[in-house]
């Protein structure tokens, strides 16, 4: 992982910067405090940004830090007991943050202060960015986008653009070497954006190239994510397919995740005497309609159940228990009027229908492809 990392949700990168949208574009330095907290991973430590710039509003920010980061700070003076006056500072392209305060035990605060450089700031605006605020070239030298970032970006089509782009790439590592990795697994055309989120649900060319082994080499950027979001895994893609004469499409595939549909749910239907496809399957994982429901209804004398008739069943709140009081009270009784019963009362029920209502609804669904 890059040296630094913010410690906030990935989607609202861009509310980072809690700023008024009419601030004048500035040249001048910005002071704040900074806390460290006792937090660690390994070589890296949790500071804490608090700061004001100019008319630009304020800020409060976590991110991660390498402690081979800033210059004049090792682990020896932040383990230390006593408490211990520390000055370090962080050199990027973009200018330097000097740090000044105390530290005892991984805990610390104090003040900081951030120079831009001059150089920078010029450099980017022959680059196309031009009005750069005080607030975003800090930025900048927080996330070290660096001018040969920039550059590479460019070259690689990346033309148009803004701060937040740039910032997001460098906090989630869009880096050009990944990028190009990305381009040679089948994305070439994948905006920035795009791969701000793969770097986000962590979609790789491995995990690309075992859904084309799966059958489906020719998802879309925003499939991919979706996969990841609703962990539909070419694993599962397979497991879905194997006793399929045709593909599942990649849109049945997210919604079996969804629903909890799986190979096991579907075998367990079928062994019982209810052969479903994915739809049935949805509706009845919708509906709940379970295991144990379909095996006492087909226990149950009923002529010609189908799958519509249990997901309507639990529609109307039917269960077994009520469905054998109704059977010892009607005879002859069947699905249409368990729902009539249900939805009317048994007072409002007229009693058996004739067989000849049966072989019409029978034929009537039958010719909507519904039996089995």
């Amino acid at each position: 992982m890059r040296a630094v990392r913010f410690l906030i949700i990935p989607m609202v990168v861009s509310a980072l910067f809690a700023v008024d949208s009419s601030a004048q574009t500035g040249r001048g330095s910005i002071e704040g405090n900074w806390r460290l907290e006792e937090s660690r991973w390994d070589d890296e430590i949790q500071m804490r940004f608090m700061y004001r710039a100019a008319r630009h509003g304020s800020s409060n920010m976590g991110m991660t830090i390498e402690l081979s980061e800033l210059d004049g700070l090792d682990e020896e003076d932040i383990e230390r007991r006593e408490r211990t006056e520390v000055s370090f500072r962080m050199e990027r392209d973009a200018g330097a943050v000097v740090f000044e305060g105390d530290i005892r035990r991984g805990a610390g605060r104090g003040d900081f202060v951030f120079t831009p450089s001059s150089d920078y700031i010029a450099a980017m605006g022959d680059l196309g960015f031009r009005r750069l605020r005080d607030h975003e070239v800090f930025q900048f030298a927080l996330h070290d986008v660096s001018l040969d970032m920039v550059r590479e970006l460019q070259d690689m089509g990346f033309r148009r653009m803004d701060t937040d782009d740039l910032i997001s790439a460098a906090i989630f590592e869009v880096t050009p070497e990944y990028i190009r990795e990305m381009r040679d697994a089948g994305h070439d055309g994948v905006r920035l954006d795009e791969l701000v989120q793969f770097r986000i649900f962590d979609v790789d060319p491995g995990f690309i190239a075992d859904f084309a082994a799966a059958g489906y080499d020719y998802l879309t950027a925003d499939e991919l994510v979706q996969a990841k979001i609703h962990g539909v895994t070419p694993e599962y893609a397979g497991e879905m397919n194997s006793n399929r004469r045709r593909r599942v499409s990649f849109d049945d595939l997210v919604q079996s995740r969804i629903f909890s549909v799986d190979p096991d749910f579907i075998n367990d239907m079928l062994a019982i005497g209810l052969d479903l496809d994915l739809e049935d399957a949805f509706q009845f994982r919708i509906h709940g309609v379970t295991k144990s429901f379909v095996r006492g209804m087909l226990e149950i004398d009923f002529d010609e159940l189908v799958p519509d008739d249990f997901v309507t069943m639990r529609i109307h709140g039917i269960d077994l228990a009520w469905v054998s009081d109704m059977v010892e009270e009607f005879e002859d009784i069947d699905v249409d009027a368990l729902v009539d019963i249900r939805i009317h009362g048994r007072y409002g029920y007229q009693g058996r229908r004739d067989r000849s209502h049966r072989r019409e609804r029978a034929a009537d669904r039958s010719r909507r492809g519904r039996t089995r």
